[in-house]
Formats: structure tokens, sequence, C-alpha cells
């Protein structure tokens, strides 16, 4: 009989391992379906002049990694709101603006180009310092703060929260949640996010004397770490948990294709003028890919227009390899419902040298339960910057 068998306890194993798995899977299906009735870009591609300033922006400068010079040029103030001591941690709460609107103001509605962010840290200093950028729905601190920054203070690291644009006190008016109102405003997240990450860097190492530092995030802010890390032009760590190397798939083809109103975005491919003023653009030829791409693959012109705006400013490949790729920790969820990795290179098949590690859980029961999984990525990436 069964419970006389040796196989008896693989079996229940194999059993409790495979339930736990149908059980991620319909959790990730719940947080897709939640995702679906908040639908995002919902007025426009965005502005033919701020696509076009993004276009250009990223060919002369992010994709070369010149982002250092456009910061030391454009060099906003910080401004301390509020410091205090407590039980042997140091918390200051300090606002800047983002140095990307200071050339660009047009990108951001208020109050978006505000940048408020809060530095915890052992009361006696530390020699590491992580930023830990936002994850998808993520409007507030208290996640990050107490699942990451508080637990690292053990291990003498340093934390900086910092918001997303478009987020939390950064959400415009008239946006519900995350809600986008336009495609672009994502490529303005994550152009803000690499000026952000580097000044805030450059910054926090002056005032605080910090020797390694690394950028960390979860689902969207993993991608947005390993953005923002490509344009660091000294060695960091990056640590992107539950991410991918692209947004494209996951908007293209994935679970938040349903929450985009492709019709509203393909009547505005029709518009004459507005595809006139893209056409415009020096050096581009998206419509043209646009229209050639949709005849041959039989579907909309806005899917096929989505996904080469998400290739050509989302996908890693664009972006310079970091400094030091071995200090690159990424961490993957093997049933992961949410994020989509199909047709494309793992991150360390991307950025040669890093380390992937995988975990067998969803992406939301990640989330929720392993944050101790997320703190040892970090650890690790400290460790290797620490060996270099």
């Amino acid at each position: 009989m069964l419970q006389h068998s040796p196989l008896r306890g693989r079996l229940s194993l194999s059993s409790g391992f495979l339930s736990r798995m149908a059980i991620d899977a319909q959790i990730d299906k719940l947080f897709r379906q939640t995702l679906i009735l908040s639908k995002l870009f919902t007025k426009s591609w965005g502005r033919p002049t701020t696509l076009k300033e993004l276009y250009l922006f990223k060919k002369e400068c992010t994709s070369q990694r010149l982002m250092g010079d456009f910061v030391d040029e454009f060099r906003p103030n910080v401004i301390v709101k509020k410091e205090r001591r407590s039980n042997g941690v140091y918390c200051g709460e300090f606002r800047t603006v983002s140095p990307h609107s200071l050339r660009f103001p047009a990108h951001y509605p208020a109050p978006v180009d505000q940048c408020p962010f809060t530095v915890v840290m052992p009361e006696r200093g530390a020699d590491r310092v992580c930023i830990h950028l936002a994850g998808t729905g993520d409007h507030s601190y208290w996640r990050r703060e107490y699942g990451l920054a508080t637990p690292l203070l053990e291990q003498r690291t340093a934390s900086i929260i910092v918001p997303n644009p478009f987020y939390g006190e950064r959400r415009p008016d008239g946006q519900y949640r995350s809600s986008l109102h336009n495609v672009s405003d994502l490529f303005v997240m994550g152009v803000s996010l690499i000026s952000e990450c580097l000044f805030i860097l450059n910054w926090a190492k002056e005032r605080y004397g910090f020797k390694h530092a690394a950028i960390s995030g979860v689902s969207m802010g993993g991608f947005m770490a390993s953005l923002a890390t490509s344009n660091i032009p000294y060695a960091v760590g990056c640590v992107p948990l539950l991410s991918a190397v692209s947004a494209g798939p996951s908007y293209c083809r994935g679970v938040l294709r349903e929450a985009i109103p492709w019709d509203v975005l393909e009547r505005e491919l029709r518009d004459r003028d507005y595809v006139r003023r893209l056409e415009e653009i020096p050096g581009c030829d998206w419509i043209h890919r646009a229209h050639e791409n949709a005849a041959r693959n039989n579907e909309s012109l806005a899917r096929s227009m989505m996904d080469i705006l998400m290739t050509e400013f989302t996908h890693l490949y664009t972006y310079p390899t970091p400094v030091y790729p071995q200090a690159t920790v990424a961490l993957t969820a093997r049933s992961d419902g949410y994020i989509m990795h199909d047709g494309l290179p793992m991150q360390d098949e991307l950025w040669k040298g890093s380390e992937m590690r995988y975990i067998e859980r969803g992406h939301v029961t990640s989330y929720v339960f392993c944050q101790n999984i997320f703190r040892e990525c970090i650890n690790r990436s400290f460790e290797k910057l620490e060996q270099r």
C-alpha cells in the first residue's frame, strides 16, 4: 500500500510542490485580472515632440552611457525635509527634482518632476548603500522599508527608497493608481530614474561616504534598476528581482495586453497629422516598420507599433552593459504568471558574467513571501563588489 511505500515521501513532496505551483498560478491570475480592470495608456502614444526628444536623447546620451555628463550639467539642489535618529538608526527625508526634468520640463506634468527620497542607515554609518525602486503598483515606502531596508541594517547596509515617477506622491492629477495615461509616460519614467539614481548615488556617496552601491527593484522596479545601472559610469551592483530584460512581451503578448485600449491607440495611428509628425523624427522609421510588421504578422498597426516602441526604449540590449556586470544578481520566478520572458535572453546571457538565480514560486507569492531571498541577492551583489 502507498503508506508503506518508500516512494511515499517523494510522491507527497511532488504532490505538494505541484499543488503550490497551481495555487501560485491562480494568485497570479487574480493579480492579472485586477490589473486588467485598471486600463493603461488610455489617452495617447504621447506627444510627438516628447517621443522625438526621448528618442534623440536615448540615441545621443543613455545608449552611450553619457548620463554622467548630463547629470554634471543639470545638477538639482537637494532639500533636507527631516532627519531623525532613534535606536541606533538614522532616517533622513529629502527632496530634489529629476535632473532630466531640468532639460525637458514639458515631459513632466506636476508633480512628476518632484523626487522625494528617504535614506535609512545605521547611526554609526555604513559602507554599503542600496537604492530600492518601486515595483508595479507600489505607491508607498512601507513594503521596501520594512521588507528590505530595515532588515539590511543588520548587515550594515544603508538603503535609499525612491518613488517612481507617476507613482505615489509623484502621480499627476487625473491618473488612477498605476494607470499611465500615455505610452510615453513609461519611457519618461525610465529615463527619469536613470538620471535620478545616478544623481542620488553621487550625492549620497559624497554626503555619507559610502564605498559600495547597488540598485535593486522588484518587477517593474527590477527592470528600472537594470536601466539605471547601465548608465552608472562606475562599478555598482544590480539586483533585478522578478523582472525581464524588456517590457515588450508583457505589454504586447502577456497579461498587460488586456489592459490596453488598443482601439484608442489604433485611431491615433490613423491620424495623418499625428503620423506625419512621427515620421519627421530624424532617423526614425517606426511608422514604416509598424506597417510592414502588421502586414507580415497579420496584426493591428497599434500592436506592431507597441512592440517597436517597447524594443526601442525598454530592451536592455539597446543600452550599455554595466561597467561591472559581475555584480548583477538577477532572480526569476519559474512559475511567474505576470512577467514574460518569451523570446528574450536571460540577464546572464545579455550581461556576461552576471548571476541568475531561480525560485520555484509565482510572481505575487514571491513578492509576498520571499523578501529574505531578495535580501540574499542584494547581499550577494555587495559581496561580488567587495571581492572585485
